[in-house]
């Protein structure tokens, strides 16, 4: 069921929004739905205790979210999940194998998703939550080659930074 909600936006961010809409050749109630329903996924669908446990992230603190946010997989677990999938793919995969990867590849979703929610501002404060992102570039000096990165702010921008980061540290690990 659809609900119409009535938004005072700012004049730059309706003609950002409305410059889009243009160029992809959407009406602008289709873009600003994709775009929410992007930013805010739905918790349907997923296991009743992995849904609180997203929900209860949304009322956690900040140092509490900054440990989420270094949460990641371990190198030896994505080089399990990566050995299973080639199995799979040549036919190998025994049901035993099959199990051992579905239960990673959950575990990895679980972490991945914690990390996502933590990215996410809170509903109902406008600030946004602090990240990795935050924390390395504070003290990197201006001119750093890291530091126009963290210049950058949003929840897009956080998002897209907890999946670069998890990438990049597990690959360092590795």
């Amino acid at each position: 069921m659809a609900e119409t909600i009535i938004l005072n936006l700012p004049k730059q961010l309706d003609d950002s929004i409305r410059r889009m809409a243009h160029a992809t050749r959407q009406p602008v109630e289709t873009l600003l739905v994709s775009a929410l329903q992007a930013y805010l996924p739905s918790l349907e669908g997923l296991p009743h205790e992995l849904a609180q446990e997203l929900i209860e992230l949304e009322s956690d603190d900040n140092t509490t979210l900054r440990q989420v946010m270094d949460e990641t997989v371990s190198p030896a677990q994505v080089q399990a999940i990566q050995e299973l999938l080639n199995q799979q793919q040549v036919g190998t995969l025994t049901p035993d194998q099959a199990q051992h990867l579905s239960e990673l590849q959950r575990a990895a979703d679980r972490i991945m998703l914690r990390r996502a929610r933590a990215a996410a501002p809170p509903e109902g404060r406008s600030a946004r939550r602090p990240t990795r992102t935050d924390d390395r570039t504070r003290h990197r000096p201006h001119g750093h080659p890291g530091a126009a990165r963290g210049q950058l702010s949003g929840p897009l921008h956080s998002r897209a930074d907890a999946i670069r980061d998890h990438a990049g540290t597990a690959a360092g690990r590795a």
